[in-house]
């Protein structure tokens, strides 16, 4: 599982509501990023192991973390998403640093560019799954005897 962003261009509007949430007006759209070559070029330019085997998708794979570029095989790209696992948070800071692209956390419906703690997501993410996990697969019982001799 995974958390999720949609990116948007430098350009696009950051406004809210009274909660915090992305707000869109009816009448928008979002405008051209950059053309596929260009924003491979600055992903891999910011991340040279950045992996493009799977085009148009890149996969960048840190010590504790893993992200996923899913992008549109078009010549002009006016969104993409990013699928991040395990401690993501800095890279993606780096890419809005960088590109001063917006990033909409897709759970929270906030712009991570705006975060005032831009790891909250993440750690809800990370309590969500834990629970998923312990509701749906809860750690098998040891026999008394595994238990006795220390074995699992």
């Amino acid at each position: 599982m995974n958390w999720d962003f949609v990116v948007f261009a430098a350009d696009t509007p950051m406004n809210t509501d009274e909660e915090g949430a992305a707000v869109f007006p009816d009448d928008w759209a979002p405008s051209a990023i950059g053309t596929l070559t260009d924003i491979r070029h600055n992903l891999s330019a910011m991340f040279p192991t950045l992996n493009w085997s799977d085009t148009p998708n890149g996969v960048l794979t840190g010590d504790d973390f893993a992200l996923e570029f899913l992008l549109e095989n078009s010549e002009t790209v006016t969104s993409f998403s990013i699928y991040a696992r395990g401690n993501a948070t800095q890279t993606l800071l780096q890419i809005i640093r960088d590109t001063n692209w917006r990033l909409l956390d897709i759970a929270s419906s906030e712009w991570l560019n705006l975060a005032q703690d831009p790891d909250k997501g993440r750690r809800q993410f990370q309590e969500y799954l834990n629970t998923v996990a312990k509701t749906h697969y809860p750690p098998e019982k040891r026999g008394f005897f595994a238990r006795l001799l220390g074995r699992q």
